[in-house]
């Protein structure tokens, strides 16, 4: 009895270490795209010792705060969208308002942490850092495309 047991507990556990092998390796691949980020945005801006040393922790705090920002962002959508065909239209329009306020979180974080970059960097490096992380996304998503066996899109 107690063999059974222990197999039926074996069993029952085998889908949490999957969730938990798959959780790891999305981490794992985020990191090293954060890697890559970084390395990418430091070639491009070609920083001073002490530019790097300054930026970083300001660069990582607000992609901190972007990403959990959008996180709940999108969250709220969802749920929003799931609910969509129950509500009324006083709530839809509500819907929408909370949308353009979500947006205006966005760029609010944004001028603030641009704010904090110009004690650090020069304005013509903070809209070369803005050109980079496009590029970035970009060259990402041709990367991506190609591994999931899909024409990439030529150069610009």
């Amino acid at each position: 009895m107690k063999r059974y047991m222990f197999v039926v507990l074996l069993l029952a556990t085998l889908p949490l270490a999957a969730q938990t092998e798959k959780k790891k390796e999305r981490n794992a691949a985020r990191e090293r795209i954060r890697e890559q980020r970084v390395s990418y945005i430091s070639e491009k801006l070609a920083f001073t010792p002490e530019e790097s040393k300054n930026f970083w922790p300001v660069y990582n705090k607000f992609t901190a705060e972007l990403e959990n920002l959008k996180k709940t962002q999108n969250k709220a959508r969802r749920d929003a969208i799931d609910k969509l065909a129950f509500i009324s239209d006083q709530e839809a329009d509500k819907l929408l308002n909370d949308e353009l306020s979500s947006q205006q979180q966005v760029v609010d974080l944004q001028r603030k942490y641009q704010q904090e970059l110009k004690k650090i960097i020069s304005v013509k490096k903070i809209i070369m850092l803005y050109k980079a992380e496009r590029d970035f996304k970009l060259e990402l998503l041709r990367k991506l495309g190609k591994g999931a066996g899909q024409q990439a899109e030529p150069e610009d």
